[in-house]
């Protein structure tokens, strides 16, 4: 059974995070999600989480802490174990061909990501703005098992002899893109067929790489 992102998100703090606090940060995630970080009051985060106003400034000194508070539990709870669980088994597969491997991995992180989408899509709203965040997030993707993976991928033939941060740096703009076209900016611009989309871009990724 998948991990609700509103468990997930609040992982780490049970036991340390009050109720209200927790209710606080659902709501701004599902608000910031909806309409934006600068479209978002903290009266309108309040009056979903069924707290005062006063209560959020308690908790949190402002609303850029909030946001950059979620923001961190989102890099640390949600989209590292997004990225990470399940990896090690997956590089461990044999694979004939790139194409192959990028498929797997492809398929294998998106049912993950569409369990996850508003996580994943306020990280990616607010990264293209926020230093911070876009710098935490790459800090924490390149000191992951994708990294590694990345590595022994390279040793097994399936990947061009370029650096690791550098092939890293081709998959993972590449696949943020399509996460951020497909889920996001322009879903209208893709088939119904979610197999089919990401077979298609597997296919093009996989070929771009072996070429």
């Amino acid at each position: 059974m998948m991990i609700s992102w509103q468990d997930r998100l609040l992982s780490s703090g049970r036991g340390q995070m009050t109720e209200k606090a927790a209710r606080i940060i659902v709501a701004a995630v599902e608000l910031f999600g909806e309409q934006g970080y600068a479209a978002t009051s903290t009266r309108e985060i309040a009056r979903r989480a069924q707290v005062s106003e006063g209560c959020i400034f308690k908790h949190f000194t402002s609303k850029k802490d909030l946001l950059l508070h979620i923001s961190r539990l989102i890099i640390n709870t949600a989209i590292l174990p997004i990225f990470d669980e399940g990896l090690s088994e997956l590089f461990a597969r044999p694979y004939d061909d790139v194409e192959e491997f990028i498929g797997a991995l492809l398929h294998n992180r998106l049912e993950l990501i569409e369990g996850h989408i508003v996580l994943v899509k306020l990280l990616l709203q607010e990264a293209m703005f926020r230093q911070e965040i876009r710098q935490a997030f790459i800090s924490a993707i390149m000191q992951g098992h994708f990294i590694r993976g990345i590595e022994y991928m390279k040793e097994q033939g399936l990947l061009p002899p370029l650096p690791a941060a550098e092939l890293a740096s081709l998959i993972l703009t590449s696949f943020m893109g399509f996460i951020f076209s497909r889920y996001i900016m322009m879903p209208e611009m893709f088939t119904q067929n979610r197999q089919q989309d990401r077979e298609q871009f597997a296919r093009f990724l996989a070929r771009g790489l072996g070429g």
